[in-house]
């Protein structure tokens, strides 16, 4: 068995990566950029006002500092999205709505809640500073910056941000597609009427939907019967796809066909893992594809997806980050482990106080699904370990929350 770190190290050091194609924006969430964003002009492109009220000179107003009112004339109203007609002179201001371009010779903004207007002229008795409540030029970003890297997962912020620039499409790396098939005489695909001796098919259902939570596209090739031949056929439906992702038949079972089909017509890079749950867990080629072998026990199945192959399929699609940002939390219980084996319990991380806590899901059975519909977190528990005390710190990965 080699450890997690050795097996991931492996499975990553394949640089294979999707071509880039266009995207229209409102279809853009979620997907990855596949090129720097440089500004093209700056944002704001002008000095514009952050409030409703009178766009002025400070040195009109100073006056108001001791005491004695200052009354303007009123040259303009300026809406938004129309230009300054005027520039001011002393004694005049304009009124501005929030948003507008600020006239030239204006270097302050009076908000109108502090202000009594008469006709054509506005009194103001109440000022804060010079160059208050304008937006300057620039202020979020400069033309010819980068402001979006390659790499960058589009989030609706991301979405605001090439909106304000006025692209319509974007370019981004293509969704990796995944060939997904379970194996073993005992699945019933759902809808089917289901035999005494069966079980429903739950971990091709979760793992395609682990590949679109992923960003990934999902080919999903339903299950294959415990057959070298029919497992062999399956296999070779997936090979449009860039990954093929098989669940159960990794085992040492008389009928875990998948190591030896993977070893005889493909190459096997490693089986085996030191961890809990997922220990079989198989990483190869397949006709030049990569290939992943995963445990049949549902929870293992989920766990081994989010740990080992989420990493690779967001590297494949051109993530600059692919792996979750850890933290930590405080155990509320005693936990016991197996020595030797880096252990990943489902827990449900909370905030105490001022700290975050974290308690598992209760039992930690690999065939408990429950256990994974429960938790929001994974503890990532060290091999040399085999007791935690109440109250000690361990490391979390999160799952989307």
């Amino acid at each position: 068995m080699i450890s997690v770190d050795e097996a991931l190290a492996r499975i990553l050091q394949n640089n294979l990566r999707t071509a880039p194609e266009e995207c229209l924006l409102q279809s853009a969430l979620g997907r990855i950029l596949a090129n720097d964003i440089l500004a093209l002009h700056d944002q704001p492109p002008w000095d514009n006002s952050a409030m409703d009220g009178y766009a002025l000179q400070w040195e009109d107003i100073r006056s108001v500092l001791t005491g004695n009112p200052a009354s303007l004339k009123i040259v303009e109203v300026i809406p938004a999205g129309h230009t300054p007609r005027f520039p001011l002179s002393k004694g005049e201001c304009a009124k501005i709505m929030t948003g507008a371009q600020v006239p030239f010779g204006a270097d302050t903004v009076v908000p109108v809640e502090v202000t009594d207007k008469t006709g054509e002229k506005v009194l103001i008795q109440k000022i804060g500073g010079k160059g208050d409540h304008i937006r300057r030029k620039g202020e979020d970003f400069r033309k010819g910056e980068v402001i979006l890297n390659q790499g960058k997962k589009i989030r609706p912020a991301e979405i605001a941000m090439l909106a304000s620039l006025g692209k319509g499409s974007v370019s981004v790396f293509k969704k990796p597609k995944v060939a997904v098939l379970s194996t073993g005489d005992e699945l019933a695909e759902l809808n089917e009427p289901r035999a005494e001796n069966k079980i429903y098919n739950s971990n091709g259902h979760a793992l395609c939907a682990q590949v679109l939570e992923a960003g990934g596209e999902p080919l999903f090739l339903g299950v294959s019967p415990d057959s070298k031949d029919a497992l062999l056929r399956k296999i070779q439906e997936g090979s449009s796809a860039d990954i093929l992702v098989i669940s159960g038949g990794v085992s040492m079972g008389d009928f875990d066909y998948v190591k030896e089909v993977l070893t005889t017509h493909g190459k096997m890079n490693f089986w085996r893992v030191a961890m809990r749950p997922g220990a079989p867990f198989a990483f190869g080629e397949f006709n030049g594809k990569p290939f992943f072998g995963l445990p049949g026990n549902p929870v293992s199945c989920m766990v081994t997806f989010k740990l080992l192959v989420e990493p690779f399929l967001k590297k494949m699609g051109g993530a600059a980050k692919y792996f979750p940002a850890p933290f930590n939390a405080r155990l509320t219980h005693e936990i016991r482990k197996k020595k030797g084996l880096r252990t990943f319990l489902r827990g449900l991380v909370f905030s105490e106080g001022h700290e975050w806590r974290v308690k598992t899901t209760g039992e930690q059975g690999s065939h408990l699904i429950h256990s994974m519909v429960e938790a929001n977190c994974l503890m990532d528990l060290p091999e040399h370990l085999e007791k935690l005390e109440d109250g000690a710190k361990v490391s979390l990965i999160p799952f989307d929350f």
